[in-house]
């Protein structure tokens, strides 16, 4: 275990990344190891030798990138539901609501059903968890 919590990475370029990343991967008994090889497309690039850093900065990239992306939907995903609840509050019915949100009608009566299970308590949370489980999308 290192005692060292600073990871530096070497500049050291990696001859054969390709088995040692699968050596990481069967080591840790997590393939995320290859996965980013494979999304990074370090098989196919003709020049084979990186070093871990460029692999490492690589990787953050992406995983910054999808970060990025999932904070966005989920920024609006709680918009919607947000917008949805205080229209109920209000009395509005979906098919009223999806018309002034500009929403597909399918999606608002979706939200309102979660938001009107989870009522007298409205937990912006629980109903976005809710809905991301089955796999409501806006946008």
């Amino acid at each position: 275990m290192r005692k060292n919590r600073h990871y530096i990475p070497s500049e050291e370029t990696i001859h054969h990344v390709d088995a040692i990343l699968k050596m990481m991967a069967v080591l840790t008994g997590n393939r995320k190891f290859e996965d980013a090889q494979n999304r990074a497309g370090y098989k196919d690039r003709k020049e084979k030798v990186v070093s871990m850093r460029t692999f490492l900065d690589d990787a953050w990239d992406e995983g910054m990138e999808k970060g990025l992306e999932q904070g966005v939907e989920r920024g609006l995903m709680e918009h919607l539901i947000r917008q949805v609840y205080k229209k109920m509050l209000r009395g509005q019915e979906p098919a009223q609501i999806a018309m002034e949100t500009e929403e597909e009608e399918e999606t608002v009566q979706k939200i309102y059903d979660v938001i009107n299970h989870s009522l007298p308590e409205f937990d912006m949370k629980k109903v976005y968890l809710e809905l991301k489980e089955k796999k409501l999308e806006t946008v």
